[in-house]
């Protein structure tokens, strides 16, 4: 069976989002970000809408070279599963490393 999206009839979203971007000192800088959401569709799941989203990124920038250590955390949300129907998909966190060089 192939996904078909389908509009529902009416979605409420509400929510939060607070993010912070603050130097840590000369090479070092903290970015976090906390979202918070809530919604009504009416009886109809909607995809990818978690309760909430954690984000945060310590960078560390001297000359050309840049690292990021970051970490990303989501609540509970339904997503679209191998039967293409919404299906509930577990929470997650993870931590990624990034270097970059310009």
């Amino acid at each position: 069976p192939a996904f078909i999206p389908i509009n529902v009839n009416s979605a409420t979203t509400k929510g939060v989002e607070i993010g912070l971007n603050q130097p840590l000192g000369r090479d070092w800088r903290l970015r976090l970000n906390q979202t918070f959401l809530r919604w009504d569709s009416s009886g109809t799941e909607l995809v990818r809408r978690p309760k909430y989203t954690t984000a945060a990124d310590l960078i560390y920038r001297r000359g050309k070279v840049q690292l990021d250590l970051g970490f990303v955390s989501q609540g509970s949300r339904y997503d679209i599963g191998p039967s293409f129907a919404p299906e509930p998909f577990d929470g997650y966190s993870r931590f990624d490393l990034t270097a970059s060089y310009e």
